[in-house]
């Protein structure tokens, strides 16, 4: 009987299995199988998958070939071009598609470079060979597209096949096939002369720097007939050249650095605008300049007398300017943009090349210019739109009130005016705006009393080179400009003129208003012309530093030597150590510098 119990347990243990795998595979056929576009593990376009491994709405019905999103294409990406690949795995994968037409880059063709063939390949694979293999430019790759028969790419380049050239009595020449042909010798291609008997040529008995087309920054080997061998180490193109070095009496070929190393404590000059004229910063000169790049190293005249770090330019012209310094080899090159500064160097934005602009200083002093009655008129009346008057002053001073605002006819006249603006000044970005009153200041008013107004309109504007000229033909401009009837001539717009100087002769600050009528109305005949109103704004608003000055030529500034030659000439000292035949370019460079200023300022005067 127990017998019997086994083999029924047994029966229904097998029955039971037997209707779980029934169930599974009935379970399974429900599901379906087909094309996962996507599935939940990442992987792209994978035939015969269960629904329940893809992505939501990523499960097709069918084979993959069928589905849009993995129709077969070629794939151009970073590291090549894949050929008959799924369109959604090159998406996911960061590559480039043409659903119309095969990528240009992955098109085949012959590919040649320096005038060497390279085999049929695509031509993205022919770019990378000629900029990142080989370090060309781009401009010594030729690509024949649809050339994809090997025999014929080889004949395109046949004539640049490098191999030895014997023309007999033991004369032999390591060059091209095209070379040797062209002089009726024998061409062995890709052998090597010293593998000729016939040649009589050692191998690898010396070594420098390769003589072959494109081998010019690499070390090579040379046969004891002085033919190019084989080459052992390429120099990285952006930083390092092939340089042989014969001071131990032989030569020795080496990969020398070709960027330019700017030591720590050199400064240079950046200027910005500020509402009272420019401001001078000392910036950093210092870091790394790669071969071929270039930055800007420049001086500027100063009129900030309080400020310490640029104090020592102040009113100082001659001799400053823009420099373009560049890097060539190692060696640092400067070009003066000349000391009339007219060119001024800018460094690029995003880029490590600076380039040169042309300083429009010329227009700066046509704002606000007018040829018309009405624009004197408007300048006339534009001046004192105040609602301050006489009897409103003479009242705050009984301390009886405002009085009657007298002047208000002022304001119509005024809009006949061409008035140089902040805006309209600065827009150039070559001018800076400068007024003596500014718009907006309350003039105050006696003990007890309110204010006497508010000025509506800047007074006496000045437009002004934003870089300084190195010239003496505007020093007569000061005073000038859009706002001449009133604008007075001042230190720091003279010396924004260009090689100016600066003189008074007598001048009134923090004055009374009687000693302030009376001086202008006797000495200065631009003030014969002005509104009494605007004598007493002037004089209420205590305009500083008001009286009758001039502006005239500056023979020779008395510059500070160490401040315009010592730091110039410290950096290409320092930094510079001139090689070859950039000695021969430099030195000049640096004589025809050093002479200009020093013929003038004599090193260390004061």
């Amino acid at each position: 009987m127990s017998k019997n119990k086994k083999l029924v347990k047994f029966a229904l243990t097998i029955f039971v299995i037997s209707f779980l795998l029934v169930q599974f595979s009935l379970a399974q056929t429900t599901e379906g199988v087909g094309c996962c576009a996507k599935t939940t593990n990442g992987n792209t376009c994978v035939d015969y998958t269960y629904q329940s491994d893809c992505q939501t709405g990523a499960f097709y019905n069918g084979v993959c070939a069928n589905v849009p999103d993995c129709k077969l294409i070629t794939c151009a990406t970073p590291d090549g071009c894949l050929f008959n690949y799924p369109k959604l795995s090159c998406e996911t994968n960061g590559g480039s598609i043409s659903l119309l037409a095969m990528p240009a880059v992955c098109e085949q063709g012959c590919c040649g470079i320096a005038n060497r063939g390279y085999g049929v390949i695509t031509k993205k694979e022919c770019q990378d060979k000629t900029t990142i293999e080989l370090g060309y430019e781009l401009s010594k790759m030729e690509f024949i597209a649809g050339l994809t028969s090997e025999r014929e790419c080889d004949l395109r380049f046949a004539g640049a096949d490098r191999g030895c050239c014997y023309n007999g009595a033991a004369t032999c020449s390591f060059g091209t096939r095209g070379e040797c042909l062209s002089g009726n010798g024998i061409f062995r291609q890709g052998i090597y002369c010293s593998q000729i008997v016939e040649c009589e040529a050692e191998a690898n008995k010396s070594q420098g720097c390769g003589i072959m087309n494109g081998d010019y920054n690499k070390l090579c080997n040379f046969d004891s007939q002085g033919n190019q061998e084989d080459c052992y180490q390429t120099c990285w193109t952006q930083n390092e050249s092939c340089q042989v070095n014969l001071s131990s009496g032989r030569s020795v070929p080496s990969c020398v650095s070709t960027q330019c190393n700017i030591p720590a404590g050199f400064y240079q000059q950046q200027m910005s605008n500020n509402y009272n004229g420019p401001i001078l910063t000392n910036v950093p000169f210092t870091g790394i300049i790669l071969n071929g790049h270039s930055k800007c190293y420049n001086f500027y005249t100063s009129n900030d007398k309080e400020n310490p770090i640029t104090e020592v330019a102040f009113g100082k012209s001659t001799g400053l300017q823009n420099n373009k310094i560049v890097c060539m080899y190692g060696d640092i090159v400067s070009a003066g943009l000349g000391t009339d500064r007219n060119t001024l160097c800018v460094d690029g934005q995003n880029t490590s090349h600076a380039y040169t602009q042309t300083n429009k200083w010329q227009s700066c002093s046509d704002c606000g210019k007018g040829s018309s009655i009405g624009d004197f008129i408007g300048e006339f009346f534009s001046a004192g739109l105040t609602t301050m008057d006489l009897t409103k002053l003479v009242s705050a001073w009984l301390g009886k009130g405002e009085g009657t605002a007298l002047l208000s006819f002022n304001a119509p006249l005024a809009t006949l005016a061409n008035r140089c603006t902040k805006s309209a000044c600065e827009s150039s970005g070559f001018c800076v705006y400068h007024a003596e009153i500014t718009k907006g200041v309350t003039m105050p008013g006696g003990q007890g009393a309110r204010a006497l107004g508010i000025n509506t309109q800047d007074i006496g504007a000045s437009c002004s080179p934003k870089y300084t000229p190195g010239t003496t033909a505007s020093c007569g401009l000061c005073g000038g400009g859009g706002d001449s009837l009133f604008n007075m001539c001042e230190e720091k717009e003279c010396l924004r003129l260009g090689n100016c100087e600066f003189e008074s002769n007598g001048g009134l600050e923090q004055v009374g208003i009687g000693a302030l009528y009376g001086f202008m109305l006797a000495t200065s005949a631009k003030f014969n012309v002005i509104p009494e109103y605007v004598l007493i704004d002037c004089a209420v608003g205590s305009v500083p530093g008001i009286g009758y000055f001039g502006c005239v030529q500056k023979g020779i500034a008395d510059e500070i030597g160490s401040f315009v030659v010592s730091p110039i000439k410290s950096i290409f000292e320092t930094a510079t150590k001139a090689k070859g035949v950039w000695k021969y370019l430099f030195q000049p460079m640096w004589s025809s510098l050093s002479s200009k200023v020093t013929d003038l300022i004599p090193l260390g005067k004061k």
